[in-house]
């Protein structure tokens, strides 16, 4: 059986990231292949006490956050077609209070070859 698979070999998703937040952009799936059109963001940092980081899009919040060993704050997000166009914030919080004065970085996890197999 013979399996093709078709890759872009572009930036998958536009970001920026500054001393305040991280921020990107997820681009239409219709511009680019994924294996089963998901892809992973991460987003850490070190962040004042009190605060949880957590990706924001559109009126939704999503609080994932485990605390690193080092000290750090690590929340992760998977983009689906659902959200395709969407921009999405990864940001520091207490309650509704949003600090844009701590760093946020965010990573992005793609499929390595060896998932292909």
């Amino acid at each position: 059986m013979m399996v093709s698979f078709l890759f872009a070999a572009t930036i998958l998703c536009q970001f920026l990231v500054s001393p305040s937040a991280g921020v990107f952009t997820i681009v239409p799936v219709t511009q680019y292949v994924y294996v089963n059109d998901t892809v992973t963001f991460e987003c850490a940092g070190f962040i004042g006490t009190g605060f949880t980081l957590s990706f924001f899009y559109g009126t939704n919040v999503m609080e994932n956050e485990t605390d690193l060993p080092n000290g750090g704050k690590r929340t992760t997000f998977t983009a689906t077609s659902e959200v395709n166009g969407t921009d999405i914030f990864c940001l520091p919080r207490m309650g509704i209070m949003i600090n844009t004065s701590e760093a946020a970085y965010i990573y992005i996890q793609g499929i390595t070859i060896f998932d292909l197999f």
